[in-house]
């Protein structure tokens, strides 16, 4: 798996569609729920995802920055030394644990210009995955 995707459960759409967008430019992601086997356990199998993954997508917001999951994902990330992306979904300060933990982190905003913000990811991922690829699928027409 290429990407884990760490996000809020409150904006589960704006997560799921950045899913689609990976997955549709041939990137291989992990996110939760979906690829939690049945009966499995969250504290055992995200930690897990997090250690194989290449790179660390967190949805920034105001939300991801309140849930607690999503702290101790990117605290696990960050102590795993994953290449860490943290892309922002809408303008909000930063508290002091994520401004600490993700202050060696480029920021992608995208809350202005959406379909640019994800070409910029895009082209980022494929650069940490060492992808030649330069089609870019599906993110006008999500």
């Amino acid at each position: 798996m290429d990407v884990f995707i760490s996000y809020s459960s409150k904006e589960h759409d704006e997560a799921f569609l950045l899913n689609e967008i990976l997955k549709r430019n041939n990137i291989k992601t992990w996110i939760a729920p979906d690829n939690i086997p049945g009966g499995s356990n969250y504290t055992r199998e995200i930690p897990s995802a997090i250690r194989a993954c290449k790179v660390f997508l967190l949805v920034l917001s105001e939300k991801s920055q309140q849930s607690i999951w999503v702290s101790a994902e990117v605290e696990t990330a960050f102590k795993n030394e994953k290449f860490i992306i943290p892309f922002v979904i809408e303008k909000c300060p930063l508290k002091d644990e994520f401004d600490f933990l993700l202050s060696r982190s480029q920021r992608i905003e995208a809350y202005e210009k959406k379909s640019e913000a994800l070409e910029t990811l895009i082209k980022c991922i494929r650069s940490v995955l060492n992808i030649s690829d330069t089609t870019i699928q599906g993110i006008d027409d999500p």
